[in-house]
């Protein structure tokens, strides 16, 4: 006996909010769901932190891994924070938050970054998609920026601090 067809309509193409595909499809950004595919997530702030180095703009870059939590600083130029002109929120969120949004997909003279090892613009956002508990800071306009992701929200909107003892991304446990 055959099936009775399934309907397939409008209603049932989804529209994704910025980090659900991340969250809900983590294979398609880390090679899957093991111990191996958080290490690919850990990887991703490493790597923006080379590409400051090798476009040398940072002296300094460094790592901690304390428990679950990784974390990457580096002494470079920091996300700029300015209003971005397609989100209407800081850039320093849309990095942070939109998937293939990042400063290395240009090529040429122009572009702010000459070689790049990371995975131009998915990585860092994917990452704050799986993470339990995604923190950052970037010093630009002479400020502080903070910036918290927990299950792929940001929490609170971003804000200026008056201090930090340097630019960095925390990743505090992956989601399973």
């Amino acid at each position: 006996m055959a099936k009775a067809a399934k309907s397939y309509t409008a209603a049932d193409i989804k529209v994704l909010k910025p980090l659900e595909v991340a969250r809900k499809r983590p294979t398609l950004y880390f090679g899957g769901t093991d111990e191996s595919a958080a290490a690919v997530a850990r990887k991703e702030p490493l790597d923006s932190a080379r590409d400051e180095a090798i476009a040398s703009k940072t002296w300094y870059v460094g790592v901690s891994i304390d428990g679950d939590t990784f974390t990457v600083w580096d002494r470079g130029r920091g996300i700029p924070v300015e209003k971005h002109p397609d989100t209407g929120i800081s850039t320093f969120e849309t990095v942070l938050t939109h998937l293939n949004a990042g400063g290395k997909f240009d090529e040429g003279p122009d572009s702010a970054y000459d070689d790049i090892i990371g995975t131009f613009g998915v990585g860092v956002s994917a990452s704050a998609a799986v993470c339990k508990l995604f923190e950052a800071t970037t010093y630009r306009a002479k400020s502080w920026h903070y910036l918290s992701v927990a299950g792929g929200r940001v929490t609170p909107p971003a804000a200026i601090c008056r201090s930090a003892a340097r630019a960095a991304a925390a990743l505090g446990g992956l989601m399973p």
